[in-house]
């Protein structure tokens, strides 16, 4: 998994630039809590949102 992360991020940053990439980087799981609703039909507990309004 780890060489797949490595493969991604480096990838992104050459086809954009390193603030771009560490910004999708650092918000990439509230995107994932917005989007498991709709794709995986996940439910949301409180929790999750308030520890990454924590975060």
């Amino acid at each position: 998994m780890a060489g797949r992360y490595n493969v991604s991020y480096y990838t992104a940053v050459s086809l954009t630039n390193a603030l771009i990439s560490v910004l999708l980087l650092y918000t990439a799981p509230f995107y994932v809590l917005l989007l498991a609703p709709i794709f995986r039909k996940e439910n949301i507990a409180e929790t999750m949102v308030a520890f990454e309004v924590l975060r």
